[in-house]
């Protein structure tokens, strides 16, 4: 039972960090990738006001987002689990 712990804690961090890296807020890689599906908003961020905008606003959504992003973490983490049970028994 430790070892299905450890197994599950790490799926949960990874999923976490994987989820959180998506967002798409400079300088994480989500905002990399809406860029290129949206020039205008890779040029929102350009600049010197957009560099302390960005600051903000990843700000906020690092101490005000967890709750979601930990939310769908557990529900990734879940399915992939259910599916390897299954896929085992």
């Amino acid at each position: 039972s430790n070892v299905l712990i450890f197994l599950e804690l790490g799926a949960m961090l990874n999923a976490v960090l994987m989820l959180f890296n998506l967002l798409p807020v400079p300088p994480l890689d989500g905002s990399k990738i809406l860029s290129d599906f949206v020039p205008a908003y890779g040029r929102l961020w350009e600049g010197e006001k957009g560099a302390v905008a960005g600051l903000i606003v990843f700000g906020l959504i690092f101490f005000y987002s967890g709750g979601i992003v930990f939310g769908a973490a557990r529900k990734v983490v879940g399915v992939v689990e259910n599916a390897v049970v299954s896929a085992i028994a």
